[in-house]
């Protein structure tokens, strides 16, 4: 008799099926409506089996705080939120504000229903059952050299906080020219502060996580230096001040999450709803608000962003995303650049090449390429006639690179991932390498929905790079006890 996650994945594999043959039939066609109400529907049916699935491991029962659904939160909203408002007659123009033939239409919420399912599809992927947590013993020595990671840390904090122009703290974030203005050296060194934020934590918190240590959070603290706590609230104060959401999430955001994970804090689904609703809508809030001239009163900047908020026409819980939703405008742009010059097979190639630091760079060069022929982003930018960049989706990247077989067979792939990973981590405490990726794919998880899709492996790649360069040692020691005969 088939279990419950298997009948799921029959008829999730049954929806995809006719998701697929839905797509080749419906071709560019004029935009259907009904059509998109009813691959609403599969989507929304897939939604609902994949949030009943029977959860065989214990530990991650009634956990919903996993890289698996921070994906999904950005994912969803990026790829279905105005595909809604267009059905419901909340909206009644998809252009977003950029030419649209409206034949691409159809195709484009199919391939985004497609992308979903199949990323169900792989995250119910059977694995071996655990029953037991390994763990390092008390005795086992799992020290990890993170006093070089954190002097790292701090030193780069010191050199994007002098190099950075100082109304970039002061709310100028959000002005659309100012990336020219951050670009060098204040960006590179922020960039690499946050990699190796990522990697101190990892680095400190692994031994604790390992052993399954009892620390409360000041005791957690107590095991980072201070100059390197210092500095990351002194990070995270400019940052909220400057309004980059992003870079909160990936500093003072990983150095939460991991004490969540330590303490075995169970999310459930009613208490993700709970704080993930205030959340989102603090995050809309401070958007708006980076969005208002810095020289502004806080009473008149106050009473501009309820007005901003006035003016969107649409309900704040769909405001509160559109900043997510309103990237899929890049993802009708890939597909109509696609309908008239073809796929991209260099986009896949440029993107496995570009995970080593330098040779994206090395290889545009060679081949006599710009970044705006195969780069998704660049694409739909160059291609709408934008003068700030305008995103992409993991979607679109996909699409342009492979097409349809290429954003399903990824998408699942994406899905088994994670599961992997979440188990791996959950249940195998020894491995450092998984707990690296765990930490790091989880801060980056809620950029993938918006972003090329080897953005969050890009940043895995360095984070383990640093931990691994200041820790050969412990990487050589575990694979001789790997690798030493039983006796």
């Amino acid at each position: 008799m088939k279990s419950r996650n298997g009948i799921i994945r029959i008829v999730l594999f049954i929806i995809l099926l006719y998701l697929l043959c839905l797509y080749f039939s419906v071709g560019y066609s004029k935009i259907d409506p009904s059509l998109i109400g009813q691959v609403l529907l599969l989507s929304l049916i897939g939604f609902i089996l994949y949030i009943f699935k029977e959860e065989k491991y214990v530990l991650l029962k009634n956990q919903y705080l996993t890289i698996s659904a921070v994906f999904l939160v950005s994912f969803i909203p990026t790829c279905f939120q105005y595909y809604y408002l267009y059905y419901a007659n909340i909206v009644t123009d998809l252009s977003l504000g950029y030419y649209l033939n409206t034949n691409v239409v159809n195709r484009s919420v199919i391939l985004s229903s497609i992308g979903l399912i199949s990323f169900f599809i792989g995250s119910l992927h059977s694995f071996k059952q655990r029953h037991n947590v390994i763990s390092f013993s008390e005795s086992e020595d799992v020290s990890l050299n993170n006093k070089g990671l954190q002097i790292g840390a701090v030193l780069l904090f010191l050199i994007y906080f002098a190099a950075m122009p100082k109304d970039y703290f002061l709310g100028n974030y959000g002005n659309t020219d100012f990336d020219t203005k951050i670009a060098g050296i204040p960006r590179f060194a922020q960039q690499f502060y946050n990699y190796f934020v990522i990697a101190s934590v990892a680095a400190v918190s692994f031994k604790i996580w390992s052993k399954r240590l009892q620390v409360s959070f000041w005791g957690y603290v107590k095991h980072f230096r201070k100059s390197f706590v210092i500095t990351l609230a002194l990070n995270s104060i400019l940052i909220i001040t400057s309004g980059d959401r992003d870079n909160l999430i990936y500093t003072l955001g990983v150095f939460l999450i991991a004490f969540i994970l330590i303490k075995g804090i169970k999310f459930t689904l009613k208490r993700v709803v709970f704080l993930g609703i205030p959340a989102v809508l603090v995050f809309f809030i401070w958007g708006l608000w980076r969005e208002v001239d810095f020289d502004v009163s806080t009473s008149d900047k106050i009473a501009i962003v309820k007005d901003m908020s006035d003016n969107m026409d649409m309900a704040v819980y769909f405001a509160a995303t559109d900043e997510f939703a309103r990237v899929v405008r890049a993802q009708h742009a890939i597909i109509m650049y696609v309908q008239e010059s073809g796929h991209q097979l260099l986009t896949l190639l440029y993107e496995f090449v570009g995970l080593v630091p330098g040779m994206g760079m090395v290889f545009t060069t060679l081949l006599g390429i710009e970044q705006s022929e195969i780069v998704s982003s660049y694409v739909a930018t160059a291609y709408m006639r934008s003068d700030h960049g305008m995103g992409t989706t993991c979607i679109a990247d996909l699409y342009l690179s492979l097409g349809v077989f290429g954003v399903c067979l990824f998408l699942y792939f994406l899905g088994y991932m994670y599961r992997k990973i979440e188990i791996t981590v959950y249940y195998d405490r020894r491995k450092l390498n998984y707990w690296i990726f765990y930490l790091t794919i989880f801060v980056y998880a809620v950029l993938i929905g918006r972003a090329d899709m080897m953005t969050p492996f890009r940043h895995c790649f360095y984070v383990f790079i640093f931990v691994y360069l200041f820790n050969t040692g412990y990487f050589n020691k575990m694979n001789k006890l790997k690798n030493t005969p039983k006796v």
